[in-house]
């Protein structure tokens, strides 16, 4: 019985610990989504940029990415066409 207790305390004192990880997981796995639902997006639109015309370069002037973070969604696009 004294576990028992000592388990009931430390619950009481810090919250359910394996109930915080479960959360935590939940959140880390539906933020995960949501950056693989926006890169696909980005990717799109620098293959839409690209069509018009535009260089690496100018895409990255454009939106703050690195003209290398612009071609790997480049590439990134073209393997989503394949």
């Amino acid at each position: 019985m004294e576990i028992l207790s000592r388990l009931v305390r430390d619950r009481d004192q810090v919250g359910d610990p394996v109930a915080a990880i479960r959360r935590a997981d939940a959140v880390q796995r539906h933020a995960a989504e949501q950056v693989a639902a926006a890169r696909a997006e980005s990717a799109i639109a620098v293959r839409q940029l690209r069509r018009l015309g535009w260089t690496f370069q100018d895409i990255a002037l454009a939106t703050g990415l690195t003209p290398r973070e612009v071609g790997d969604l480049a590439r990134e696009s073209r393997r989503r066409l394949a």
